[in-house]
């Protein structure tokens, strides 16, 4: 039959003109492969009524294709994959020679808008899509209860997928969606944090990075202590990360907690945590837990008769791109579209490497050691468009060693253990074949991240050069919005070149309607090391919330060569804009707006030029604590010029009592100026016609095209 094909495949007519003549080269021959979720793998897959079964059975006949053909494809293929619900026996891997080529691109496809089985708008899994899932149905389910007497819960209970309990040792299940939606790990408590009192175990004056298998709790929270026993996980917040840590032992009477392992920082007096991972936590809708034999799940007032569809994650990684860029084998020119990939785990085991006890175990920022549910490695001109990952452990899509010119387009990237997007590494390749750069990230709405990792970014660029991160909505993430770079001070850093523009980065550090948030030093957009080239523009940063402290764009340790011009940031906790320490860093032509603790922030005095801040409306209200500028402002290491500053219900305050004209006088501020640029926060993205902003120059912004622009999107 396959032989049949290619001979088909390959019988193209010529294209001819009017007399005989050639009109040019004759258009590749195209092929179609069908997938259905009622297909069998022994078909052909040459029609929708012969369909195959499985996207793995498609690579498949197209690696004999490409066999029969010299290792070549005739022409494009389109893998069409029919609406419903594909569950992934395995992770769907395509190396190197399952690569299309430019002119001959491989799809993975929708058959969008076809109804499909399997979907619908109650299971969060965009309805009527093919949907590959690295899950297990969970079911059927029969009423229970637990406790007794006041405590009694009522609860619908299940056995764990035969394909879970199989797995020797078993792994903890940290994940269950219930029709759609995440549901909550048993909690303690149900909602809010509880506050640490303090580390007896650590010596005075004992390093902050240096954590200890112990805490004391406070006294209020003590009469929750009882019922938690070993094996409870307490989940702890401290300075930029979470902790994760397995209850050993608790002393009652001395108010102590012993742990399985040290946490990764020292806990501070007053850092929160709340506690997770027992059956006796059970108490609220939508709270559920799992040993290795059953799931136990307390339904929400519409599932009074019990889930209607229920998923735990089995693959850590769902789609692999495995090149080898050290032997320049790539996987090249595949393309996924309109396919929406969901329920993803990762945990510790799932790497398959535990740390010996009590060694901590965790990350020390951003969880940048979680992979993606999509891990690309040695992969060239990769397109992820019009697709939905969703339901995942760890990250979304992962971009690491050896990618280059991969685009991300007008994808959902929501519900996510850990952060958004991943692109580049940790540390720096010497083989430029095996270094990372010029990807691209837009149109995206890349959202509600942090479940499982607090700490996780929305879209996150290690040591990676001319990416680009463009037109996406980027919000409700725990910790950072966009992070750049991962080399502290003025070493080899390799992340230059990157363009950040039209974003809107919003609700970072604290979900829209969350009480409080539980980190700090964040931000919108947080930089790390040498960048020559790399700018921030014309974005759209709001409402950004640290426990300690937060800003909208963070120039941190050694942030060199960066330009931040034409952005509005409005509504942080600490600050519009900080600089920690850096060199030659450029601020110009932005709107800082409405830090509730300070405006601009600048912590170290340098011997070289810090960065230029000019060309700036700075707008903030006259309520007490907040300034205007806060640090280390003296020297000579920073210009200051032509900016224009207004203060809502009071008069403008410099540092020291210093007027306007005294800085003027000693070479700072010149040609600054104190107005109302008619800036007004109900119209955020707009400003008014003010002769302030002549007077230095400002330049209007375009916010027209921020956050994803018109075309089609995936709903959600």
């Amino acid at each position: 039959m396959w032989h049949t094909l290619l001979a088909l495949w390959l019988m193209t007519p010529s294209a001819m003109v009017e007399g005989g003549e050639r009109a040019g080269p004759p258009p590749l021959p195209r092929m179609t492969i069908w997938v259905a979720p009622g297909g069998d793998d022994a078909n052909d897959g040459l029609s929708r009524g012969h369909a195959l079964a499985s996207p793995h059975a498609a690579r498949d006949r197209i690696r004999e294709l490409k066999k029969k053909n010299g290792g070549e494809l005739p022409g494009p293929v389109d893998v069409l994959l029919v609406n419903g619900l594909y569950r992934l026996e395995s992770t769907f891997e395509l190396t190197p020679e399952d690569s299309g080529a430019p002119d001959r691109p491989i799809r993975y496809e929708s058959t969008r808008p076809e109804p499909g089985p399997g979907t619908g708008p109650e299971t969060g899994l965009a309805a009527h899509w093919p949907v590959l899932s690295g899950g297990e149905a969970v079911g059927p389910w029969r009423p229970d209860s637990v406790g007794a007497g006041a405590g009694k819960v009522y609860v619908w209970v299940a056995e764990v997928p035969p394909a879970l309990r199989a797995e020797k040792p078993a792994r903890a299940i940290r994940e269950l969606w219930v029709d759609g939606k995440r549901r909550t790990r048993a909690r303690l408590p149900d909602s809010g944090y509880l506050k640490i009192e303090g580390v007896p175990a650590a010596p005075a004056g004992a390093p902050w990075n240096v954590g200890f298998a112990s805490l004391r709790f406070a006294e209020a929270d003590a009469g929750l202590w009882p019922i938690v026993e070993p094996g409870a996980e307490l989940v702890g917040f401290t300075r930029w990360i979470d902790d994760h840590l397995v209850v050993k032992g608790v002393d009652l009477a001395q108010r102590t907690v012993e742990f399985e392992r040290r946490s990764m920082f020292l806990f501070g007096p007053g850092d929160l945590y709340h506690l997770e991972g027992s059956l006796k936590f059970l108490s609220s809708p939508g709270e559920w837990f799992a040993d290795g034999e059953r799931i136990w799940y307390v339904p929400m007032e519409s599932e009074r008769m019990g889930p209607k569809e229920a998923f735990v994650p089995r693959l850590s990684t769902l789609v692999r791109l495995a090149g080898r860029p050290e032997a320049g084998e790539l996987v090249h020119d595949v393309k996924f579209e309109g396919l929406t990939l969901a329920h993803s785990r990762w945990w510790f085991e799932d790497a398959g490497e535990i740390k010996t006890a009590p060694e901590p175990l965790g990350f020390p920022q951003a969880a940048a050691g979680v992979p993606g549910a999509i891990c690309a490695v040695g992969a060239e001109r990769i397109e992820f468009r019009g697709c939905m990952i969703m339901h995942t452990g760890g990250y979304g899509i992962e971009l690491g060693r050896g990618c280059r010119d991969n685009v991300i387009a007008r994808c959902g990237i929501t519900d996510l253990g850990a952060g958004g997007v991943k692109i580049g590494e940790m540390g720096i390749r010497e083989l430029a074949a095996e270094k990372t750069g010029g990807n691209t990230v837009e149109d995206c709405r890349i959202t509600d991240g942090g479940w499982a990792w607090r700490q996780a970014v929305g879209v996150w660029i290690g040591q990676s050069e001319s990416n680009r991160v463009a037109h996406n909505l980027i919000r409700d993430f725990g910790y950072t919005g966009i992070s750049i770079g991962w080399t502290w001070g003025y070493g080899p850093a390799t992340a230059g070149g990157n363009i950040v523009e039209f974003n809107e980065v919003a609700f970072i550090g604290q979900r829209e309607g969350e009480a409080e948030p539980v980190l700090g030093d964040m931000a919108g957009i947080y930089t790390l090391g040498a960048q020559p080239g790399t700018v921030i523009r014309n974005n759209w940063f709001h409402d950004i919330a640290g426990r300690s402290i937060a800003w909208g764009i963070y120039f941190d340790e050694g942030s060199a060569g960066i330009i931040a011009e034409n952005n509005i940031v409005v509504r942080t906790t600490h600050g519009g804009f900080h600089q920690h320490y850096g060199r030659d860093n450029i601020v110009r032509n932005n709107l800082f707006a409405l830090g509730r603790d300070a405006q601009v922030w600048k912590t170290r005095r340098e011997e070289h030029r810090c960065f230029t801040f000019e060309r700036n409306i700075v707008v903030y209200d006259g309520g007490p604590g907040s300034e205007l500028f806060k640090g280390d402002w003296g020297g000579n290491d920073t210009v200051v010029a032509r900016n224009v500053y207004w203060r809502r219900g009071g008069p403008v305050e410099f540092p020291g009592g210093e007027t306007l004209e005294a800085r003027r006088g000693r070479g700072v501020d010149v040609g600054s100026v104190i107005g109302d640029p008619g800036w007004r926060e109900d119209e955020p993205l707009r400003l008014g016609d003010a002769e302030a902003l002549g007077a230095i120059g400002f330049m209007r912004i375009d916010m027209g095209g921020v956050g994803p622009r018109p075309g089609p999107h995936v709903d959600y």
